[in-house]
């Protein structure tokens, strides 16, 4: 689940981190990735729905954590926090996430580094079809390059449906009625 979020998201995730990371002056393994599956009633989590949040390492693991998630309050996350800084110092280069699953437990994750998920990566964005692009290409595979533009596409169906009123759920559809027409010839 949390690699399928990962990917299905990794063109917003990216330019969160561009922002993050050029804001503190910090590499993406410095940054957490905050992931929350959690219903609420009818409600799914927001990260059922493409939503999360990234902070800083520190700003989740020192002094008085001031990113460390209030509602979580189900959750153990001092344990958690603290696990975290553990994962930190064996596996230093990677991004790692901290997750409330849907049944309400906690983990972390650490994000596969390397490729998409490098600082050389993440200075290629924003893509644009210009150097940045073809930089991107040297650094990841030929399958996952075309997933990401596939995503820079939806990325901006989004915001053109968002401009319109329209839902996420709607963009989605059409973008899977393009998928099937795609398949059918």
């Amino acid at each position: 689940m949390i690699e399928a979020f990962l990917y299905d998201n990794y063109v917003e995730i990216m330019m969160a981190l561009v922002e993050v990371t050029r804001e503190h002056g910090i590499g993406l393994e410095d940054v957490v990735l905050e992931l929350d599956f959690m219903s609420y009633g009818a409600n799914p989590g927001p990260a059922s729905v493409g939503k999360f949040k990234l902070d800083t390492f520190e700003r989740y693991t020192a002094g008085d954590r001031p990113a460390k998630p209030v509602t979580w309050t189900n959750l153990p996350m001092d344990r958690i926090l603290s696990d975290l800084q553990k994962r930190h110092r064996i596996s230093p280069s990677s991004i790692h996430a901290i997750v409330r699953n849907a049944d309400s437990s906690g983990s972390i994750y650490p994000v596969p580094n390397g490729g998409m998920w490098s600082n050389e990566a993440l200075a290629c964005f924003p893509l644009t079809e210009g150097e940045n692009l073809e930089r991107f290409k040297s650094i990841v595979n030929s399958e996952n390059h075309n997933i990401v533009v596939f995503q820079l596409l939806r990325n901006t169906l989004f915001k053109a449906d968002a401009m319109a009123g329209l839902d996420r759920q709607d963009t989605l559809d059409f973008l899977t009625q393009l998928q099937m027409a795609k398949g059918g010839q």
